[in-house]
């Protein structure tokens, strides 16, 4: 199953390198309109090859009969924003404002790509196109750990095979991570949970707790700093 979704997520990747700019239809968030009904919001008048839709089309589909509940927008411009070209090129931030968007509709998923990146619990290495991360969660209606078992699972292989990352962490543990609440650099990956527990992964792949008794943690970011 967890290889399942890193290949939606570069299935998804290599469909939007594939699109031709178009002018976008005026509208105040048009990819939340599409997914209250609709499990892809592709853009509007992009050249998508109909072979290459409905690969995507039933990717997302045996993702979801599957159990694995996802909805995904392809974001190719600013244009496809509507309203709130602001987020262009922020697919994180994106990815938590459509969320509230159709939240009273749908509460599961989202997959937001840009050509700057995805928005979604997966970590993707910028520098090395086989290695990903991600945490999972019990499915759709039960977003805590699956089995009590808090872990980071790792590819190394572009999801051909997947380890667990789990020492130092807590167990058992019915921990929440929310889909912005883990992020990577060159250093360390790093996530939080809503319990209010932040980790970082140290040398051999052992994690530290690094806080805790934090308010919920909602989203994890990374930023350079010097003295």
């Amino acid at each position: 199953m967890i290889g399942s979704r890193l290949a939606l997520a570069v299935l998804a990747s290599a469909l939007v390198a594939t699109l031709d700019a178009g002018a976008a239809r005026a509208d105040g968030d048009p990819a939340s309109d599409y997914l209250i009904a609709q499990k892809i919001f592709f853009p509007y008048d992009a050249k998508i090859p109909q072979a290459e839709q409905r690969k995507l089309l039933a990717a997302i589909q045996s993702a979801n009969t599957q159990g694995f509940t996802i909805r995904v927008a392809l974001i190719w411009s600013d244009y496809d924003l509507g309203a709130v070209t602001v987020l262009w090129r922020k697919p994180r931030t994106y990815a938590r404002f459509l969320g509230e968007e159709i939240r009273y509709f749908y509460k599961g998923r989202l997959l937001i790509v840009m050509p700057s990146g995805f928005g979604f619990t997966i970590m993707l290495d910028s520098g090395d196109p086989d290695t990903a991360f991600v945490i999972p969660d019990a499915g759709f209606e039960y977003h805590y750990s699956p089995g009590g078992q808090l872990a980071v699972y790792r590819t190394r292989d572009r999801g051909e095979t997947w380890e667990t990352m789990a020492d130092g962490l807590p167990e058992p543990a019915w921990a929440t991570v929310l889909r912005e609440g883990s992020a990577y650099d060159d250093e360390s990956v790093y996530f939080g949970t809503q319990s209010g527990s932040f980790f970082a992964l140290t040398a051999g792949d052992t994690w530290v707790e690094g806080a805790r008794h934090l308010p919920p943690i909602l989203s994890v970011e990374v930023a350079a700093w010097s003295r």
